[in-house]
């Protein structure tokens, strides 16, 4: 598993919304020193509607981005939106592991 360096990389994040779609496509590394930037692309979320955050680009994931993505759905929720991560690898057995894919809908996807 690789470990975020001091200072973190920047998350890519690319926000598209079609046919009453969301998409949060993440690339990158999310930590304690990326979510801020995290947090700001998910500002952009329209959040009554279907929203699909896809987490393939994603090599590191800590709690404070599992944290970031808790508090997007929440909001998508109370909005009456739904969400849907889309994972593979070490972000997917995360996932798993604190059990977020018994209240968020996982679509788990090849390498």
């Amino acid at each position: 598993m690789a470990t975020p360096q001091q200072g973190g990389s920047a998350v890519d994040a690319e926000v598209t919304h079609s046919d009453g779609v969301t998409t949060v496509r993440l690339a990158g590394e999310i930590d304690t020193y990326t979510v801020p930037d995290l947090r700001r692309a998910f500002e952009k979320v329209t959040t009554g509607q279907k929203v699909v955050v896809d987490l393939r680009g994603v090599t590191f994931l800590d709690s404070s981005g599992l944290g970031a993505i808790i508090g997007l759905h929440r909001r998508v929720v109370e909005d009456g939106g739904h969400l849907e991560l889309v994972c593979t690898g070490m972000p997917l057995q995360l996932v798993r592991l604190m059990s977020l894919d018994q209240v968020i809908d996982v679509v788990p996807v090849a390498c």
